[in-house]
């Protein structure tokens, strides 16, 4: 994974962690304590019905069986390739298999129309809702993500609903 200079970039992720170290606050532990619990969100059992971590998991999966190499490792990235197909038709997201930067933890609550340059960088713990394109548009390059950045439509606050 790319490692993000909060100092140069200009992301959203990145002007949180100048923020949280402005404050005083240790961001190499910070970080740390975010990989232990990033698995865990996307994990899901083989047979589960949860697309959009069924599709990353695919992403996973391949990555894995392209560095492992040999026969195993190409029937294994086959399989990958065939699940992720399956599950991108399911979601409707566009996610390149050789997507290498995308970190643990990446949330998808509804994954259909969202599209993701194989060149992003996408840091732990991020959120990505409905409808989002990342690497597309007028700016050359593509965006790098920090840790913990939600991108798309905004969320709910529970304490402002309409109590009819």
């Amino acid at each position: 994974m790319a490692i993000v200079d909060p100092v140069r970039d200009t992301s959203v992720g990145a002007a949180a962690l100048r923020s949280l170290a402005s404050h005083g606050v240790d961001d190499s532990k910070w970080n740390s304590t975010a990989r232990l619990t990033s698995r865990a969100r996307e994990r899901c059992g083989a047979t589960a019905w949860h697309p959009s971590r069924q599709l990353l998991r695919s992403l996973r999966d391949y990555t894995q069986a392209r560095a492992r190499g040999g026969p195993v490792g190409a029937v294994r990235a086959k399989w990958a390739v065939l699940r992720h197909r399956f599950w991108s038709v399911v979601t409707g997201a566009e996610i390149a298999l050789n997507s290498a930067d995308i970190a643990d933890g990446l949330m998808l609550p509804h994954p259909n129309g969202i599209v993701i340059h194989p060149d992003v960088v996408i840091g732990a713990d991020c959120i990505l809702f409905q409808q989002v394109t990342l690497g597309t548009g007028r700016r050359p390059g593509v965006p790098r993500l920090g840790a913990h950045v939600e991108v798309g439509g905004r969320r709910e606050d529970p304490r402002r609903r309409d109590r009819r």
